[in-house]
């Protein structure tokens, strides 16, 4: 098995570092005490045009039917990934044939990945007053990076992965503000059930002026919904 690296830099926890909640179900952050929006919930509007069209051609049912597949699906890969890139045993999950065969087929790519500073970081950015968990931070191919993990039934248009690189792009900014560590490449791993995978490598000033005006406007539809 291979051996990855880990460096932890001490700034990330000296910084403000959201909890996940639970609650009824469902789950939130918290950063000393107040309840912060995740960074999914300001993402979730941007171009969801083609996902409401996709629902009204397979129907509802079906829709929900494959979203619930595709998060287990994605939870599943997302767990062996991360005890691998920790250097655990991923003997426990050989249950998990789908999700076993998925990770198989990404190993050259997580190959690329050293020096690891954390798998599934929780981050708080103050300027946004957003949160959420980062997948891996780490060096790829010798630069450090945000890395994604994506899984899908066949591989993905790059037009279908720009929500991908704004949420990349706020854990870069959101570990630059923690740690004053620049991040500027954004690294999405997508791996398809048919067994393909493809390394999408992007720059992360491409994108911050888009995930800006998202943050603006979801601050203000929070603040409108407030006072109505």
């Amino acid at each position: 098995m291979d051996k990855f690296t880990h460096v932890h830099p001490a700034d990330y926890f000296m910084a403000d570092i959201p909890k996940l909640v639970g609650q009824n179900g469902s789950s939130y952050y918290s950063v000393n005490g107040v309840r912060v929006p995740r960074i999914t919930q300001v993402l979730s509007s941007y171009k969801a045009d083609g996902l409401q069209q996709w629902r009204k051609r397979v129907g509802n049912d079906v829709a929900d039917l494959k979203c619930q597949i595709g998060i287990k699906r994605g939870n599943e890969v997302h767990q062996i990934i991360q005890s691998y890139l920790e250097n655990d045993c991923i003997c426990k999950y050989s249950d998990m044939i789908l999700a076993t065969g998925m990770f198989e087929a990404a190993k050259p790519a997580l190959g690329r990945i050293s020096r690891i500073r954390g798998t599934e970081l929780p981050l708080y950015n103050k300027s946004f007053e957003i949160a959420g968990t980062a997948d891996c931070i780490a060096e790829f191919d010798g630069v450090l990076s945000i890395i994604d993990y994506k899984t899908g039934e066949r591989p993905k248009k790059i037009e279908w992965c720009e929500r991908y690189f704004l949420q990349e792009t706020f854990y870069s900014l959101t570990w630059e503000e923690m740690t004053h560590s620049p991040v500027e490449q954004l690294v999405t791993i997508v791996i398809s059930e048919t067994g393909e995978v493809q390394v999408i490598k992007e720059q992360r000033d491409n994108w911050v002026e888009t995930l800006e005006e998202l943050v603006s406007k979801f601050h203000q539809q929070k603040h409108m919904g407030v006072r109505k």
